[in-house]
């Protein structure tokens, strides 16, 4: 029987040390746990880069989080957030995406925004992109 110990573990063997995992439970004022996963990138070259990586990653994330659907209560509440690591320039989130574990398995292999909403998640882009170029560290 698989645990959120577990899946946290094989959640870091997939993302490595830039993804986190964690879950809280919030009964009994919702159904079940928050179930956060996340994960930090690196700014590449251009903005249009680094968000086509930002969106697969986001993208990724979810497709692996199906696989384990079975291991979660039916209850719970699953957040992705993919974002730039704090000590860096640009930092803060990039997308953040919500989604009810018992809608998860009818994403399709590969959903785009409008399809991600269509099925239920709810989702936010939260970084500026007019900053980008302004916020890159030199190289």
């Amino acid at each position: 029987m698989r645990t959120y110990s577990s899946i946290e573990s094989e959640f870091r063997n997939a993302f490595g040390i830039c993804g986190n995992f964690s879950w809280c439970d919030f009964r009994p004022s919702s159904n079940g746990n928050l179930i956060n996963a996340s994960l930090a990138i690196l700014p590449l070259a251009s903005a249009e880069e680094t968000h086509d990586k930002a969106w697969d990653e986001f993208r990724r994330i979810w497709l692996w989080l199906q696989k384990w659907a079975s291991h979660f209560d039916e209850g719970d509440v699953i957040q992705v957030v993919v974002g730039f690591p704090k000590d860096s320039k640009p930092s803060g989130q990039i997308f953040k995406g919500e989604f009810g574990i018992k809608d998860i398995s009818k994403l399709p292999e590969n959903f785009d925004l409008e399809t991600f909403v269509k099925y239920g998640g709810r989702f936010q882009e939260l970084f500026n992109w007019s900053s980008y170029t302004k916020t890159l560290n030199k190289i």
